[in-house]
């Protein structure tokens, strides 16, 4: 609780700020929030990577969706194993008190949304790749390899 005190303060000082002068917490601004997912590239089609990365979206309270502010899903970047989007989400300033809290929201529910659809999410691996190898060596590992 200690961290987020000061962050307590702020809000009950601005909202008394809103109160006296007729405002509420409605009139805050919204911001944009982006979250990097990548998905293995024997995933589904961009279109359902987005399509499910969206509904996911949807489904965490503090996000906003309308005609000024969609919710987006852009196809970044091809990474070494994994095709790279950032979905973009729009946000209340009040649902920000702790954004690292607010981003585990999303990833928690994209994770379920994606397993449900069959996604894999790419845990990098790397293949070992040998030219040669002494004799002795190979004499050693005879029987232990496939």
């Amino acid at each position: 609780m200690k961290q987020y005190g000061y962050k307590i303060l702020l809000i009950l000082l601005i909202s008394s700020l809103l109160w006296m002068a007729g405002y509420s917490w409605a009139a805050l601004p919204v911001i944009p929030k982006a979250i990097e997912v990548r998905f293995y590239q024997g995933s589904p089609e961009e279109d359902e990577v987005a399509r499910v990365a969206t509904e996911a979206a949807r489904n965490i309270p503090s996000t906003i969706e309308d005609d000024r502010h969609p919710i987006k899903v852009w196809f970044g970047e091809f990474g070494e194993s994994s095709l790279d989007f950032t979905l973009l989400i729009w946000c209340r300033l009040t649902t920000l008190m702790s954004t690292s809290g607010m981003i585990s929201d999303y990833y928690f529910e994209l994770f379920r949304k994606f397993k449900e659809a069959g996604i894999e999410i790419p845990f990098p691996q790397t293949d070992l790749h040998l030219r040669s190898i002494s004799p002795e060596i190979m004499e050693s590992l005879k029987g232990r390899i496939r």
